[in-house]
C-alpha cells in the first residue's frame, strides 16, 4: 500500500501510542506494591480494573501519578523517530485524554533529540476519550491514531480516518484498520510533503 497521510493531516494519542504507560503501570505495581506476574498481554480491556486482580483506587492513583509526571515512561519503540521527522515537517498533533499537556510536553523535552522544536508540537489536552473528534476537526486532521478502539470507532463514524494502534485490549475490535508499530505508521506517511 502506498504512502496515504500527510504528515500535517495526522495525529496521536498519547498513553500507550507515543509512551509505554501501561508497561510502567505494571512495572510501579510490581515493584511498589508487590502486585507482580502481570504482563500487558493480561490487559484484555481498556479498563485494567475489569481484567487485573488489582484495587481500583491504587489503578487509579498509579495513573493519575503518571498522568501528572511522565518523566519515567519510556516510549513506545519507534515513536521518537517518527516524531522527530514529523517535527521537521509539520506540527505533529498529540491529542490526549488527559486534562493537561504539561507533562507530555515534558516527556517530549526528554525523549526527542534536542535538535527538535518542541514549541512545532500541538499538545491537546480533551479531558476526555470521548471529546477528541472536535478537536481533529478543529485541526483539519484526516487521520488518529489511538490504542481505544472505542475511540476509534467513534472518529471512523465521523469520517476520520481512524487507526488502531495494536494493544492486548484493543484486539476484540477487528474490523477497524490498525498498525502494530511505529514502522507501519512511518510507511503510510507521505514524506516530504
Amino acid at each position: 500500500m502506498p504512502p496515504s497521510i500527510s504528515p500535517l493531516e495526522i495525529g496521536f494519542d498519547f498513553d500507550c501510542v507515543i509512551a509505554d504507560t501501561a508497561g510502567t503501570f505494571l512495572k510501579i505495581v510490581c515493584e511498589e506494591y508487590n502486585y507482580c506476574g502481570y504482563s500487558l498481554e493480561d490487559i484484555y480491556k481498556f479498563d485494567i480494573t475489569e481484567c487485573l486482580n488489582i484495587p481500583k483506587e491504587l489503578v487509579m492513583d498509579i495513573f493519575a501519578s503518571l498522568e501528572n509526571d511522565s518523566s519515567t515512561v519510556p516510549p513506545i519503540s519507534g515513536a521518537v523517530e517518527v516524531l522527530t521527522k514529523l517535527a521537521q515537517q509539520s506540527h505533529p498533533t498529540i491529542i490526549t485524554a488527559r486534562q493537561q499537556t504539561g507533562s507530555v510536553g515534558t516527556w517530549l523535552e526528554k525523549n526527542l533529540p534536542a535538535s527538535v522544536n518542541i514549541d512545532a508540537f500541538r499538545l491537546i489536552g480533551s479531558g476526555s476519550h470521548d471529546d477528541k473528534l472536535r478537536h481533529i476537526h478543529d485541526l483539519s486532521l484526516r487521520c488518529f491514531v489511538d490504542d481505544r478502539a472505542e475511540t476509534c470507532e467513534t472518529l471512523a463514524g465521523e469520517g476520520i480516518d481512524s487507526i488502531v494502534f495494536d494493544r492486548p485490549w484493543n484486539h476484540a475490535q477487528q474490523d477497524l484498520k490498525r498498525v502494530k508499530n511505529w514502522q507501519e505508521i512511518n510507511r503510510l506517511i507521505r514524506w516530504g510533503e
